[in-house]
Order: C-alpha cells, then sequence, then structure tokens
C-alpha cells in the first residue's frame, strides 16, 4: 500500500487497524526513517528504525553492558534459541524490571521517530522475530498517545526545535550562552555536520532525550539549527577569533586545503601505511605472493598513501584538474551535492568520500576522519574484494561492508576509475543503501567522465612539461598527476 504524508495520521490509522484485527506479524513501514513494527495479538511488542537508537546501542554507547559480555550473551542465546533479554537477565547484566523498562523506553522512542517522520507506505515483512521483543507487549494507542505528548513537549518552546534529521552546529564561544548540566557532552560531538539524530546514536541515548537537550541549548544560544542542504556552521571546537582549532573534537589532526599538514611528534607517531597496506598481501604459505597484478595494485597504492604523507608536511601537491579554469571545482561541489544528498536520504550515514582506484582522494566528507588513509585502505581493500570475486566466479564486484561494534564501512566501484566510500552508525538502514545508492552512482560516475574529460584536455595543453615528480623526489610547485606517481625500485617488495 503507497501513501506519501506525514506519518502521524496515516501510521496512526493503520496501527489502530491492526490492533483491532488482532495482527500477529511484522510490518515494514516505507519513509524517512521508515522501519519495522512487530505485532502479537495486536499489540506491539517491538520497533527496529534508523531513526532511534535501539536497546542494544544504548546499552553499549552509554557502556551499561561491555561489548564482549554483549557478544558472550548473544552468541549464547544463539546457540540455545532463546531471546535475548532472557540472556541478559540469567547473566545478571541487567536486572529483570531494568530490561522491560529500558525496553518500554526504547519502543516509545522508535515509535516517537516513525510518528514524527515521512510515511510513504506500508506492508507486511516476511517472518520474523524480533531481536529484543518486549514482554508483555504494549497497546499501540500508549505508545501513540506517549508520541503526540513528546511531540507537544517540543513544539511548547518559544522557537522551533530542531527535528532529528536536521544538522546542529555550535554558537561561536564569544557568543554562545551557559553550558547547561549534562549539556557539555553533546556540545562536544557538535560539530555542524551531525543531526540531532546523529547526536543520539554518538552518546547512546534516546533520541527524545536528545532532542530536548538541543531544545534547551538552543533556547540558551548554545547552538544553532540548521535543515537538510544548507551549508553546516561552525563548529564546537572554534576558537573565538572564529579561526579553527589545529584538532578535531575527537582530538585527530585537521586537515587544510592545500595547507601544510599539522606537525607530528616524531616518528613514533606516524604510521606506516606502506607496511600497513602490505600486510593486506595474502600469503598463502611462506613467501608466496599473489599475481603480479594484484601486488602491483597494492603497491601503488601504499607507495602513494606514503607519498601523501611525506609530502603533507611540504604542503599538498594539487592535482592537474585545479588548473582547469575552476571547472574541476564546479564538479568537487556537485560530488559534494550527491554525496549529501544520499546522507540525507539514508539514516545512519555518517562520512562519504570519493577517491580514484588509485587511492587518492577526489572529493569527502568525512569530518574528522583522516580522509588519506581511509581511501588508500578502501582502494586497497576494492582491488582484494574484486580478486576474490572473480576468484569465486561470482562475476563484477558491486559492494562490499563490512561491519564492526560500532558501525560499518561500505565501498561501492564507480565504474573502471573510481570508489564510493560510505561510514555509518550502528543504526545504518542497509536496506534503504542499497536502494538510494544506485541513482547516486550514476551521477557521480557521470561527474567523473566529466571531470576526466577536463582533466585529458589540460594535460593535452601542458604536454611540453617535462617535469617528472616520483614518490619520495621532485618539487612541488607544479601540478601532480596521479599516473605520475610511480613505484621507485628501492620501495619494491
Amino acid at each position: 500500500m503507497e501513501t506519501t504524508g506525514p506519518a502521524d495520521g496515516t501510521l496512526a490509522d493503520l496501527l489502530k487497524e491492526r490492533a483491532a484485527a488482532k495482527f500477529s506479524g511484522a510490518l515494514q513501514v516505507d519513509g524517512q526513517p521508515g522501519g519495522i513494527i512487530y505485532f502479537t495479538a495486536g499489540r506491539i511488542s517491538g520497533c527496529e528504525t534508523s531513526g532511534a537508537p535501539s536497546l542494544e546501542v544504548i546499552l553499549l554507547r552509554s557502556q551499561r553492558v561491555s561489548v564482549s559480555d554483549w557478544e558472550a550473551a548473544f552468541t549464547a542465546a544463539a546457540v540455545s534459541r532463546r531471546q535475548m533479554t532472557v540472556e541478559l537477565v540469567e547473566r545478571e547484566l541487567l536486572g529483570a524490571g531494568e530490561t522491560e523498562a529500558l525496553l518500554r523506553t526504547a519502543l516509545a522512542d522508535a515509535m516517537f521517530a516513525l510518528v514524527s517522520g515521512q510515511f510513504d507506505g506500508w506492508a507486511e515483512a516476511p517472518a520474523a522475530e524480533c531481536r529484543l521483543p518486549l514482554t508483555p507487549a504494549v497497546g499501540s494507542g500508549w505508545l501513540l498517545n506517549e508520541a503526540t505528548r513528546r511531540r507537544q513537549v517540543l513544539a511548547s518552546f518559544p522557537v522551533p526545535t530542531a527535528r532529528a534529521h536536521d544538522r546542529i552546529a555550535a554558537v561561536p564561544a564569544s557568543a554562545r550562552g551557559m553550558v547547561g548540566q549534562g549539556q557539555d557532552k553533546i556540545l562536544a560531538l557538535v560539530d555542524g555536520r551531525r543531526t540531532a539524530r546523529d547526536l543520539a546514536f554518538a552518546l547512546g541515548r534516546g533520541l527524545f532525550e536528545t532532542m530536548l537537550q538541543l531544545a534547551r541549548m538552543q533556547a540558551a544560544n548554545v547552538v544553532l539549527i540548521s535543515s537538510p542542504g544548507q551549508e553546516p556552521g561552525k563548529r564546537a571546537d572554534a576558537v573565538p577569533d572564529g579561526k579553527e582549532s589545529d584538532r578535531t573534537v575527537t582530538g585527530l589532526p585537521r586537515r587544510r586545503k592545500d595547507g601544510p599538514s599539522p606537525p607530528r611528534s616524531g616518528e613514533s607517531g606516524r604510521r606506516n601505511f606502506v607496511a600497513s597496506i602490505q600486510m593486506l598481501l595474502p600469503r598463502s604459505d611462506g613467501n608466496k605472493l599473489p599475481d603480479g597484478a594484484l601486488r602491483q595494485k597494492i603497491r601503488q597504492i601504499a607507495v602513494r598513501s606514503e607519498y601523501r604523507q611525506w609530502a603533507g608536511s611540504r604542503g599538498r601537491p594539487k592535482l592537474s584538474h585545479d588548473l582547469q579554469g575552476g571547472k574541476a571545482q564546479v564538479v568537487e561541489d556537485a560530488l559534494l551535492a550527491e554525496m549529501r544528498a544520499l546522507q540525507e536520504k539514508v539514516a545512519g550515514i555518517t562520512g562519504t568520500a570519493v577517491a580514484s582506484r588509485d587511492g587518492l582522494i577526489v572529493r569527502e566528507d568525512t569530518g574528522g576522519i583522516d580522509p588519506d588513509n581511509l581511501t588508500a585502505l578502501a582502494a586497497a581493500w576494492l582491488a582484494l574484494a574484486q580478486g576474490m570475486s572473480s576468484e569465486a566466479g561470482q562475476g563484477t564486484l558491486r559492494e562490499a561492508m563490512t561491519r564492526s561494534s560500532g558501525g560499518s564501512v561500505t565501498i561501492y566501484a564507480i565504474g573502471a576509475q573510481a570508489v564510493l566510500v560510505i561510514i555509518g552508525d550502528e543504526g545504518l538502514d542497509t536496506s534503504k543503501l542499497h536502494r538510494e545508492s544506485q541513482s547516486a552512482l550514476d551521477a557521480i560516475k557521470t561527474l567523473m567522465a566529466a571531470n576526466s574529460s577536463s582533466a585529458k584536455a589540460s594535460l593535452g595543453e601542458r604536454k611540453g612539461d617535462g617535469v617528472q615528480c616520483q614518490a619520495h623526489a621532485g618539487t612541488y610547485d607544479r601540478p601532480v598527476d596521479a599516473d605520475e606517481l610511480q613505484v621507485p625500485p628501492e620501495e619494491q617488495f
């Protein structure tokens, strides 16, 4: 069934109909954020959505339960085919009453996210069990009333408050109001990129709790609210004179476009990416290495990554397309627009980057993550994944994903020339990512092709320039092309 509009009315009618029919099963709700609602005899026992942190995220992010204890309980529950909640209680990680209270709160928060979002339609989902069901289940009437109450609380503030998908920026320190109790942790994560929903996941707090604190901070002139598509505001770590500090909120050195990198504290703090990426080379026995093509590919990526680190302190060399009369900048801006549009469509994306197959950055929006290192590893990962896919006879590689306790990283091949990197948190809607990514990939591929044509034209104009620039040797007062970075003999292994 397809119905487009605000979720509060149509979704409420749907839930009431299912309650009257004593429905048992799962409903797939499409929209922004969308999710799955689990029913037991007309009552709701669970809700999974990318719009609000689940009980798992809340417990692990808040360190109420350690990752090792959670994984042990999960494994034991899977082997014994028992509910995860039962295993948590029996292992005394949570009390029975505490578990029920936390599940009820998380369920109400998830329903609040659905009701506050966009409702595009619904369908009965395939039979599936809720990982963390609430027992006994609750009526849809109570959940809808609670969602309405929360929305009324936020609407009572004198100014419009942040929606879940609004980006949050900090007021400059010189004009900032007083930070209230418990708000310092939120402010430390406000960077102009994260939304209210992202902050809830990062903090391991409920969505409504986070939005309520942000409303208070906005009223106290501590944070600013910007809608999707608007340019992010100043970061929370900006210094009073408007200049950014040399460190991000996560403590990483801040990258400066076309400028020198922050000074390093000795070689001990410098990661050797040649050695790191060489570790990706599979060895089945002794000194046996993979075929020459794959070996050469990873070697080139490794040396180029080392070159970028070494050249960083001398000022980042400009790529040849920087001199194309502004055309490259237009393409980069269009790439950034496509990446941010995908982030707006799919809840849970926290960072994106487009890189060449050689691991050189084309455009990035990764926040505090070092994009040079990220894209170098992504290019090596793509080469290995393609080799594995080919060896297994599975055809052309489309994507590869790695999932961890804190989220996921996904790479998509963009034709034969580039790779798209997607960083997501624990609540990333992977199904929606797969659906929405194809149109973004097509658009990025078109932009990359246009940029490649412009680059070739520019290179033709500079044909007489015979200056060579190799890794670890050369000058940095001229544009450098990716294909000019050859592997010197001393770096071969």
